[in-house]
């Protein structure tokens, strides 16, 4: 599909697992012409990525902690002087943990709240005096942002945080011309969801009622319209790709 975002500079943070969303994000962004830049915690893998990227257009990587100001500066201030002005920044990068509230460690509450809620503030407070008027940016929610999940109560109150955060950006930068958005996937067929539907896979697969999990390509094409002049009116708020999850009570109806 042609967004045209030909020659829009994009970074998408979390992007080096291949079988990722950062990574579906980024491919897609440039099969749209855009040059790209991807931010991850282990240099030897978003190093990887990029090479394997370079196959779809012009893409840097750069090592950094989306949670430590003074690396992510390093990083927007290196992009700024290849390219100028940032297009489009997506907060992909995020993390998350089972474990009931009461066997939940103080450490493992404050790790999840740093890399899925700190970084977005983060981002708010430093990113928008590299980004060009007009530009966007989006932060992953969840759908746990929608209904919370036992055993995932961290991860369920950080992604609630996600959204709360993402309409206050909207609202906030809207001076400077910059639109907020979050995404919200549903079962995604990524590395994060394997064991969940080899597991569980019958339950989860009932539960959305196009009757099939999502692929991140899926997630990718909705990031990238987000993106797009396409959506300019489109400002705090989400776009749900979940396939229908719960959209009603029996999503599973038709095929009982």
């Amino acid at each position: 599909m042609d967004m045209n975002l030909k020659g829009k500079v994009v970074g998408v943070t979390g992007a080096a697992d291949e079988n990722g969303l950062g990574y579906a994000i980024t491919r897609q962004f440039l099969k749209e012409g855009c040059k790209c830049f991807i931010v991850d915690i282990v240099g030897d893998k978003v190093e990887r990525a990029a090479e394997a990227l370079a196959e779809f257009g012009e893409v840097k990587a750069y090592t950094a902690d989306v949670t430590d100001k003074d690396q992510m500066a390093k990083v927007y201030d290196a992009v700024a002087a290849e390219y100028g002005e940032i297009d489009v920044y997506v907060n992909n990068a995020g993390i998350d943990h089972h474990s009931p509230l009461a066997e939940l460690s103080e450490d493992e509450w404050d790790r999840i709240m740093r890399v899925n809620v700190k970084a977005i503030f983060l981002t708010a407070k430093y990113l928008p005096k590299y980004m060009a008027r007009g530009g966007t940016i989006i932060n992953a929610a969840s759908f746990v942002t929608l209904l919370p999940t036992a055993d995932m109560g961290a991860y369920s109150a950080s992604k609630a945080a996600v959204m709360a955060l993402t309409r206050v950006m909207a609202a906030e930068l809207s001076g400077s011309d910059i639109r907020v958005n979050a995404y919200i996937p549903g079962v995604i067929d990524t590395k994060m969801n394997h064991e969940r539907i080899r597991t569980i896979g019958a339950q989860l697969q009932a539960q959305i009622a196009t009757q099939r999990f999502g692929l991140p390509e899926d997630v990718a094409k909705g990031v990238v319209f987000l993106a797009s002049d396409a959506a300019s009116y489109i400002n705090g708020t989400y776009l749900e790709v979940s396939g229908g999850k719960y959209c009603v009570q029996n999503p599973n109806y038709a095929h009982v």
